[in-house]
């Protein structure tokens, strides 16, 4: 494992440089070389929950948001996401059928090497691909993308600009496919990890801050990042003083999001014109009452936000989140529930 990591850190392209000498690696002293990557490719990525691209004339609909740095399984990558939105490619089909399709939810990272499609994304939005042909597939069974094989990596074929996962060169397949398979492990954005009892703290104080509701919802935000170096007893007792302390005398204290004192005091207590209700109905304003009945709504995800919010930002906002990728991903969760209950397709 040693040798490998060793390996993976020998990839590193600077100063737009198409390759680099030969290095050393490893325990076994290997010599390496790496190709360099177009930045207009567009690779499936299985891991990661966003799309994620490089190029901000990409995007029709785009909001920005705070910096946030992007971490892979071995640590943090040097790339940061500073904004999502929506975005449109022009698709050629094996056939040579041209389409350009939308791509929602897409984080901006200005410093990646090339663009990544999430396969679970991609999945959660009723595509289905067949991996053996590289053919995409929507609801209807259209053929709408097609993902040839790159270097080992299936990659978008695109229409009108170069597609191919590296730049021309004289690198064998073989080379190619080693050198980016290393780098796209290191480079593979995931959740960063929550370490230790005081950084559960944090992140419980974090949560409760933005939003003092007690509900399940809460737990669930915080477990959605991994929880290392915490014992089952001290989480319990975590969220116990966080979420339900009381007084001996069995009494809520003060200070707790469930004291009388606090109650109207809560940012959801009172429904606005643009607010969803309560957990009991989770309904979007309005959407009940317009949703034919036995069907789903004819409308997609972004009209739906649009119609009842406004904005991705002001429905962020709504169930007081932030434009955050961790904030991003729970507001993705209500709007799956809304999706399971026909507000939308």
């Amino acid at each position: 494992m040693e040798e490998f990591i060793g390996y993976i850190e020998a990839y590193d392209i600077e100063n737009d440089e198409p390759t680099r000498p030969d290095i050393l690696t490893g325990d076994g002293q290997e010599s390496a070389k790496f190709p360099a990557l177009n930045p207009n490719a567009w690779v499936l990525a299985p891991q990661g929950w966003h799309h994620i691209c490089n190029n901000r004339s990409l995007y029709t609909a785009f909001d920005e948001i705070e910096p946030n740095s992007m971490y892979s399984r071995f640590g943090k990558t040097g790339d940061v996401a500073v904004g999502i939105g929506m975005i449109r490619l022009p698709i050629r089909l094996k056939d040579g059928q041209t389409l350009r399709l939308p791509f929602g939810e897409v984080l901006f990272v200005p410093t990646r090497k090339a663009n990544s499609l999430s396969l679970k994304r991609l999945n959660h939005s009723g595509t289905a691909i067949d991996h053996r042909s590289g053919f995409a597939y929507d609801a209807n069974d259209r053929n709408i993308m097609w993902f040839p094989n790159s270097g080992g990596l299936p990659t978008l074929r695109l229409d009108g600009m170069p597609d191919r996962l590296y730049l021309e060169n004289a690198f064998t397949d073989d080379e190619r496919s080693a050198s980016y398979c290393d780098s796209w492990i290191k480079h593979q954005p995931v959740l960063k990890a929550i370490n230790g009892f005081t950084e559960a703290l944090q992140a419980v104080t974090r949560i409760r801050d933005t939003n003092p509701r007690t509900d399940p919802a809460l737990i669930r935000r915080l477990l959605a990042k991994k929880v290392v170096n915490v014992t089952v007893e001290d989480l319990i007792k975590l969220l116990g003083i966080q979420f339900l302390a009381t007084s001996p005398g069995g009494q809520i204290r003060d200070n707790s999001p469930l004291s009388p004192t606090l109650q109207a005091q809560r940012p959801f207590s009172v429904p606005s014109a643009r607010q969803p209700l309560g957990p009991k109905s989770s309904a979007p304003p309005n959407a009940r009452n317009s949703m034919p009945s036995g069907k789903r709504m004819p409308v997609t995800r972004n009209d739906f936000i649009k119609n009842q919010w406004g904005s991705r930002t002001a429905f962020q906002s709504s169930y007081g989140l932030k434009m955050r990728p961790e904030d991003i991903e729970e507001g993705d969760a209500i709007l799956e529930r809304f999706r399971r209950n026909g507000f939308f397709r």
